[in-house]
């Protein structure tokens, strides 16, 4: 049975993340799907990331649906959604913790796997692509 619940990083928006117009910036948006993405591979993959190969995000597109203002806590609940031989696709979609159906954000990212040492895309690991395959399309 696929686990139908998306991975869920809640994080607390901070005073600073604001801008002067008085909601969060459009860049910290994408650290704090940078965020989720880290811990989502970490949690799922532990040490098939590291200093020889690992994840590089290639593209990423965000919807902006509302503005986030202080004080707020959000869920970035982080999915994959397509995965193909060197690559994945990954959905993410930040909302408020309390109220999952609060949305701030959407957006999809292009993850490459990536050879440091040869500096190239190689296939996506074999654990990686079971475990993607239990996760796709659940948000």
């Amino acid at each position: 049975m696929i686990n139908k619940e998306p991975h869920c990083l809640e994080l607390e928006v901070n005073w600073g993340d604001m801008d002067s117009l008085g909601h969060v910036n459009n860049s910290v948006y994408l650290r704090y799907i940078e965020e989720a993405r880290v811990r989502w591979f970490s949690e799922l993959l532990g040490d098939l990331i590291n200093a020889q190969v690992g994840p590089v995000l290639a593209n990423i597109n965000i919807d902006f649906r509302q503005a986030i203002v202080w004080p707020e806590k959000i869920c970035v609940l982080s999915t994959a959604s397509w995965q193909g031989g060197k690559s994945m696709n990954m959905q993410h979609r930040i909302v408020a913790a309390n109220n999952h159906q609060l949305l701030y954000a959407e957006a999809t990212a292009v993850i490459v796997w990536v050879d440091f040492n040869i500096g190239k895309a190689v296939a996506l690991p074999e654990k990686l692509i079971s475990i993607t395959e239990k996760h796709k399309n659940l948000t």
